[in-house]
């Protein structure tokens, strides 16, 4: 369905098949959800959000509007994304100009259908975790995540916590499933065990 969308705003689609996309069956409550992934998975939801509320202030950002506030959120996101490979000494995936243009302007077009919302996990008034996802009939597809914070904050899993979040609130916005998109990364797999 999306590729139609992206052929009719004259964009170049090229399906790729044969890559594993983990996907989370979304129920209609919050509280369903916690009980189908388990004790051992619902008691670290409600220990890491916890043990961060109680050596940090943290809240969570959501920007899905077009505008200025997407532009904003983009660099934002970007920055999140690349700061932890910067730091190692490499270069991230969004600090290609053509790579971030592809972001900016598929951002910039989503939310004007309403289909674009960036998260922001936020410790002490810094952007520790981001995640960029696309909300598109009953399903949430995270496409980018990234994060990087400071070693204290970084034990409690603020991606972890971040992508829990974006998964509450598509539940309460009546998502049926969490699309977790291409690549079989262990963090995907495990996520939601």
């Amino acid at each position: 369905h999306m590729i139609r969308h992206f052929r009719n705003d004259s964009m170049k689609v090229y399906p790729v098949r044969g890559i594993t996309c983990p996907q989370v069956t979304l129920p209609g409550s919050w509280e369903e959800y916690l009980r189908l992934i388990g004790q051992n998975m619902r008691h670290k939801v409600k220990r890491k959000t916890k043990a961060l509320r109680d050596i940090a202030d943290f809240e969570i950002e959501v920007v899905q509007k077009p505008g200025s506030d997407v532009d904003r959120a983009v660099k934002q996101f970007a920055d999140v994304y690349g700061r932890r490979r910067r730091r190692l000494g490499d270069k991230s995936w969004l600090d290609i100009p053509r790579n971030y243009r592809f972001i900016s302007d598929v951002s910039e077009r989503f939310a004007r259908r309403g289909w674009l919302k960036i998260f922001f996990l936020k410790v002490d008034s810094t952007r520790v975790a981001a995640n960029l996802h696309f909300h598109f009939k009953k399903r949430i597809y995270g496409y980018l995540c990234g994060v990087d914070g400071r070693e204290e904050v970084m034990k409690y899993s603020p991606g972890f916590l971040l992508h829990c979040n974006a998964i509450k609130q598509g539940i309460s916005e009546g998502m049926g499933l969490y699309d977790m998109m291409f690549g079989s990364h262990q963090y995907k797999l495990d996520s939601f065990k």
